[in-house]
């Protein structure tokens, strides 16, 4: 069960996202329009979180962890560790449909870049060269009440850590797992995880009481 939830935690966004910017394309199975995508590959994706939350163990409390892979390499060029290996372009993929990014005030010296989504709900931004930035963060609601934003959010989250960590296999397993962490806080307890692939550190903080998140990924 947990392969099949699993495979529509991957394969639905990519059709939620496809769908969002060209409806048409799913025109043969009775899909005309963006609400019709939202509420078909929406569920689908939200369902798929349900799945997953049912096959994983709930003797297992939130609660601040540090997921730490062992292969860091040592870095020996101080430049080096100040750079993710990703380009603003490649940032951007399929985000540039649903944010607009403007030049910003710059931090540190470095050019800085950030944007919203059209409702004004999710920030993206992104710090450095633009042929290689440093660090990326996003803000993203989470209601649980709020099908649609929901939806929006989780889906824009997994692409996000795909964009940052394009490497990383697992990041959209990954996202879904924590989804299903932050699904178990039911009051207004706040969550923090932090996890390093490679040389990339990502970090997460999660706002019981505005329910908004924000991932941030930076070299190690």
């Amino acid at each position: 069960m947990k392969v099949i939830s699993v495979l529509l935690f991957l394969l639905s966004p990519i059709a939620l996202i496809v769908g969002l910017i060209k409806p048409t394309i799913f025109q043969k199975i009775k899909i005309h329009n963006r609400k019709s995508v939202l509420l078909v590959f929406g569920g689908l994706f939200i369902a798929s979180i349900i799945m997953i939350a049912m096959t994983t163990p709930t003797d297992k409390e939130p609660k601040p962890t540090t997921n730490t892979e062992q292969n860091t390499p040592t870095q020996t060029d101080e430049s080096a560790t100040k750079t993710l290996g990703v380009s603003y372009n490649q940032m951007m993929y399929i985000l540039s449909n649903f944010f607009t990014m403007e030049k910003s005030t710059p931090v540190k010296g470095e050019d800085r870049y950030m944007g919203t989504t059209s409702n004004n709900l999710l920030t993206l931004e992104i710090i450095g060269k633009k042929d290689n930035i440093t660090r990326a963060s996003i803000i993203a609601p989470l209601p649980p009440d709020n099908f649609e934003i929901n939806t929006e959010s989780s889906v824009l989250l997994a692409q996000f850590l795909k964009n940052a960590i394009p490497e990383w296999k697992e990041s959209t397993s990954w996202v879904a797992d924590l989804l299903v962490k932050i699904e178990k806080i039911t009051d207004s307890s706040d969550y923090k995880e932090e996890k390093v692939y490679e040389n990339k550190q990502i970090t997460v903080s999660y706002y019981g009481m505005i329910k908004g998140i924000t991932v941030t990924i930076k070299h190690k």
